[in-house]
């Protein structure tokens, strides 16, 4: 069972935020050789030399392990003297403390942009009753059609120059369940200005894969919006 201390702890998180592969000089605190090796028996992280560097790559395991212990302990940060402090400097290798700091820091970059590319805000965190994924049965008609409307000009203009391919437009709303999706389109094609329609080009066909709609016997394949 792998029950690293606070440090070695910290050592793995570090090389997270780098992206889980990183040169060990790079690292903001020392690294020592028993918290290095101890990871590496564990199975957790892999070393190897690159030119001068020795680099850290976490593994599946590590990864895992992470995932399931996101509020382990880090390294206590000891307190330092001023001729400690000095040394650090002369060094330009930051103090514990400061170290620990570069770390968060990684996280928190990394926070932000997975909260950007979700749409989500940073209480989501702490006050979030259902899960992130968002529950297609409870998008209402008026909504969604103005997602599908927005995406529809922006790849092909407003007026439109090309119809959209059912297959692009499955990928762009894949947070949205099939028989959701379908049933919009299909209230959409009913209004004037929005029209599903056939392709007849073998090709164009198969290239769409099970992406095609079912409309009334008929399979289409294309959205064009004119108003």
């Amino acid at each position: 069972m792998f029950e690293p201390t606070p440090k070695q702890t910290l050592i793995l998180w570090d090389v997270l935020a780098r992206g889980g592969s990183a040169a060990q000089a790079e690292m903001p605190f020392k690294v020592e050789p028993k918290d290095r090796e101890a990871l590496v028996r564990a199975g957790v992280v892999t070393v190897k030399k690159v030119g001068r560097s020795l680099w850290l790559t976490v593994e599946e395991r590590g990864w895992s392990w992470a995932n399931d212990h996101l509020d382990a302990p880090l390294t206590s940060l000891p307190k330092i003297s001023t001729s400690e402090a000095k040394v650090a400097s002369r060094k330009r290798k930051p103090s514990p403390a400061k170290g620990t700091q570069v770390t968060l820091q990684l996280w928190l970059q990394r926070l932000k942009t997975f909260l950007r590319s979700e749409n989500r805000a940073l209480s989501d965190l702490f006050y979030a009753a259902k899960p992130i994924k968002i529950d297609s049965t409870e998008i209402s008609f008026a909504k969604l059609r103005e997602r599908i409307r927005a995406f529809v000009f922006q790849i092909a203009g407003n007026p439109q120059r090309n119809g959209v391919p059912l297959s692009v437009l499955r990928r762009e709303f894949r947070d949205i369940d099939r028989a959701t999706l379908d049933g919009t389109l299909r209230r959409m094609h009913s209004e004037d200005g929005t029209t599903l329609m056939s392709l007849d080009n073998p090709r164009e066909i198969e290239a769409e894969g099970d992406a095609p709609l079912n409309l009334k016997g008929q399979m289409v394949h294309t959205l064009w919006i004119t108003r």
